[in-house]
């Protein structure tokens, strides 16, 4: 089924193409990156005039970084491996993902982790007593923790090894790209007593609150504007009352983020993360919406797509989860989505009650991916899809 909503023009062709396609990036264009294999996400941006990528938090297939494939990949056809900024979101394990593998690669030129204040204390400095402390906890809490901490220690080391310090990335901070006309601008977490809460408890080991210090980022080359959600919740579940450093903050403070050409939709889509300003109708040049599934948490929901694809369609997904059943295809309406549990049930009572969470391993380091790329004037002028992602309209 082809959606009946706005459809790009790519590249000059007027239809989308395939990643494996994308061999060389255009010097004048902003190229952005979003994959994710069903746990772990990574959005990565190409940046014009050859100066370097943006890459926030990370994600790996078999082991492998996507981020660090993506920039050999073009290397080979002369874009620079250059990492001019790299940001961490939040310590949650989905969002750290060969970290340590980009970091020792290709140092990045700056390096952002979500923070308390514009001076900090930011995120390694709060966490430093947290690592010493696991050294004599059980193996299986250390466990709980590996990908965090291996993210931490890296992050360690790039201050060690380049003799600089990390940013604080909170609200109003501006992340400075030399050589580019885009900018980049720290639209969440926002200071205050409710983020210092937060920062203390990362301190002490408890991360169950670490989504609402989540970082947002917006991208702007231009007109064109790219809203990089992270993790950030609007609301709590299930009273739905709103959260001190969420989507009613940011929007309060920054209604233009609502006129987005992409969203890289926040946790994974999740309904707590839905913000009716934000997701208010296309601007008449058209946006992209991307989705990166989370296998544990069941996200997104194969119930809720319906209602989000009233908002925009098609919805951009990197990754089909588990937890939906499988389809002929990359392409299929919203109401057609059924839950594996529901159609294709074992019989088994037990294990019919419960849905398959299980990571669904993906094809290659490049199958979960979406790519796009933009002009100036806010127009898309390139759409690719990896052979793994898919497309809910």
């Amino acid at each position: 089924m082809t959606p009946t909503s706005w459809r790009p023009s790519v590249a000059g062709t007027g239809v989308l193409a395939d990643l494996a396609a994308l061999d060389a990036l255009e010097e004048e264009l902003l190229y952005v990156f979003v994959g994710g294999p069903s746990k772990g996400e990574v959005v990565a941006t190409a940046l014009p005039q050859r100066a370097g990528w943006i890459v926030v938090d990370g994600a790996v297939v078999d082991g492998e970084s996507i981020a660090l494939s993506l920039v050999r990949r073009f290397e080979e056809s002369g874009y620079p491996a250059k990492v001019a900024a790299f940001v961490l979101t939040h310590p949650h394990d989905d969002h750290v993902g060969g970290i340590p593998q980009l970091l020792e690669a290709v140092p990045p030129e700056a390096v952002w982790v979500t923070a308390a204040q514009p001076e900090g204390p930011h995120l390694l400095q709060v966490c430093r007593s947290m690592i010493a402390r696991l050294r004599g906890l059980p193996t299986s809490k250390q466990n709980s923790f590996r990908g965090v901490r291996a993210a931490l220690s890296a992050l360690a080391k790039w201050e060690e090894k380049t003799g600089r310090a990390l940013g604080c990335a909170v609200e109003g901070q501006r992340i400075e790209i030399r050589g580019t006309p885009v900018s980049l601008d720290v639209r969440a977490p926002k200071p205050g007593s409710d983020l210092d809460a937060i920062l203390a408890e990362l301190a002490d080991g408890h991360r169950h609150r670490a989504n609402e210090a989540s970082v947002v980022l917006e991208v702007l080359f231009g007109e064109s504007r790219l809203v990089l959600g992270g993790d950030l919740p609007r609301s709590k579940t299930p009273d739905g009352a709103s959260l001190p450093t969420g989507w009613d903050t940011v929007m309060t403070d920054h209604p233009h983020l609502a006129e987005h050409v992409l969203l890289k939709l926040a946790h994974h889509a999740s309904r707590a993360a839905w913000h009716d300003v934000l997701m208010a109708a296309p601007p008449s040049k058209g946006r992209e919406w991307t989705v990166t599934p989370f296998s544990s948490s069941k996200l997104p929901r194969d119930d809720q797509m319906t209602d989000l694809t009233s908002r925009q369609s098609p919805i951009r997904v990197t990754h089909p989860p588990p937890a939906w059943a499988k389809f002929t295809g990359w392409r299929l309406p919203a109401v057609e989505l059924r839950s594996r549990r529901e159609a294709e049930p074992t019989g088994d009572a037990f294990a019919d009650a419960a849905d398959d969470i299980r990571p669904v391993r993906a094809r290659s380091v490049m199958a979960p991916i979406w790519a796009m790329a933009y002009r100036p004037d806010g127009s898309l002028a390139g759409l690719w899809r990896g052979d793994g992602t898919v497309e809910i309209t």
